[in-house]
């Protein structure tokens, strides 16, 4: 079953890519790939080792410093789905169907 999604996915990909791109670089893709998977498993890995190394204690530096690495890796959720939902806010508040009290003021979507 998995060979034939393969095989599928790459008849797809052969299909669809019709046009020659000059200008891609697979070597810094690939590398950015494992760049992307060392920074993940460094994000991950480090709050658990650094607690099986010594458990630390509430109101401790390195309680402090993992708190705030979770509230920075929530931040960067929530801002990256608050930039992705944006422009689709945007471009349905000034659709012709409201009124013009809702198009008037174009801040509307990002307060919604």
């Amino acid at each position: 079953m998995l060979n034939r999604c393969w095989l599928l996915l790459l008849v797809f990909t052969f299909v669809s890519a019709q046009e020659t791109i000059t200008d891609y670089n697979m070597g810094l893709r690939v590398g950015a790939l494992f760049i992307i998977l060392a920074t993940s498993a460094l994000g991950v890995f480090t709050p658990i080792i650094m607690h099986k190394i010594s458990p630390y204690s509430k109101g401790s530096g390195r309680d402090w410093i993992l708190t705030m690495g979770k509230f920075f890796g929530t931040g960067v959720i929530l801002a990256t789905a608050f930039v992705h939902m944006l422009p689709e806010a945007l471009e349905n508040f000034s659709s012709p169907c409201l009124s013009e009290g809702w198009q008037s003021y174009s801040a509307f979507a990002g307060v919604f």
